[in-house]
């Protein structure tokens, strides 16, 4: 008489495994993730950036000049270092101690938006696990199927979504809400405007069509120099605007 085979799935030698080893190996693929993580060029950017922002909110403070609030030279006067080293605001407040100021108050909106953030989504988490079908009739979408070539333009997608209309929204908001200036042309010079808006779309065309049609890291380096030489045209047409309101 022939032996019947038994088998067993992962999830019954998961159920079969000490808690400690579960525990263990839960913990090294946290490390692993981490450390494959830690290996991208674009990880290390944005712990560069958060620490820079930390080190601003901590000694921002104890090294600023002036108080954020004290009327310190006339509205909109130029840098003259070492007294404004950014020259004064609207009102003539220190510009540069407010930003050392500021770094504290962009903490605290992201602590606020992460809380935010956290507490619908574990409560929406909380109500889907306790009425899952009521809500997942109501809420989840239903997935359908798509061509293999809709997928390919999953990047252009992304791209013109989150630098197409994010950056552009910016620099148009930018555009309108900064000083204006006394005399006519109120927004000033606006040519380094024109000239940002049409290199920053095509950067995004380039990188577009790079990553559909794979023309190679060529097309995403040059997007990318014509996204970045974008942001100066516009910081160079908007700077005067700034640091001064005489026409």
């Amino acid at each position: 008489m022939s032996t019947p085979e038994i088998r067993v799935g992962d999830s019954d030698l998961a159920e079969l495994e000490p808690a400690v080893v579960q525990s263990e190996r839960r913990r090294s693929e946290w490390l692993m993730t981490l450390s494959e993580a830690w290996r991208m060029g674009r990880t290390k950017i944005g712990v560069g950036i958060f620490l820079v922002i930390i080190a601003i909110a901590v000694v921002g403070p104890w090294v600023a000049p002036y108080s954020p609030t004290e009327l310190v030279a006339p509205p909109f006067s130029a840098p003259d270092i070492p007294k404004l080293w950014l020259g004064s605001d609207y009102i003539g407040r220190d510009v540069l101690t407010r930003v050392l100021y500021g770094g504290r108050t962009v903490i605290l909106l992201a602590l606020a938006a992460t809380v935010i953030g956290l507490g619908v989504g574990v409560t929406l988490g909380l109500i889907t696990g306790y009425a899952r079908r009521w809500i997942d009739n109501r809420t989840t979408p239903k997935g359908q199927p798509l061509h293999p070539a809709l997928w390919s333009l999953l990047p252009a997608h992304i791209e013109w979504l989150l630098i197409g209309w994010v950056a552009q929204l910016t620099l148009g908001v930018a555009f309108w809400i900064l000083p204006r200036r006394w005399q006519e042309p109120r927004r000033g010079n606006t040519t380094g405007a024109t000239i940002a808006l049409f290199l920053l779309n095509a950067g995004i065309v380039l990188v577009s069509l790079g990553a559909v049609f794979g023309l190679g890291p060529w097309a995403t380096a040059v997007g990318r120099l014509l996204q970045i030489a974008a942001a100066v045209a516009f910081a160079h047409s908007a700077w005067p605007r700034i640091v001064g309101r005489d026409g």
